[in-house]
């Protein structure tokens, strides 16, 4: 089965849903607002989330007092 990407995302990117936007406690995250693929926040732009996004090595060190 083909991926089909809208037209839209094509031709100009994915754009973030402003009205669905949260904090997952480490990153921002939203869904592009054509398509509804997962995005993320990274270095004050947004793009596709990607599996390697959950790596253990991203999420924050819980330091015990």
């Amino acid at each position: 089965m083909p991926i089909r990407i809208p037209l839209s995302c094509m031709i100009s990117g994915h754009k973030r849903d402003r009205d669905r936007v949260w904090w997952d406690g480490v990153d921002w995250r939203s869904n592009c607002i054509t398509c509804d693929k997962p995005m993320i926040r990274y270095r004050h732009n947004w793009r596709l989330f990607e599996p390697s996004d959950e790596s253990a090595d991203r999420k924050t060190k819980h330091v015990a007092d």
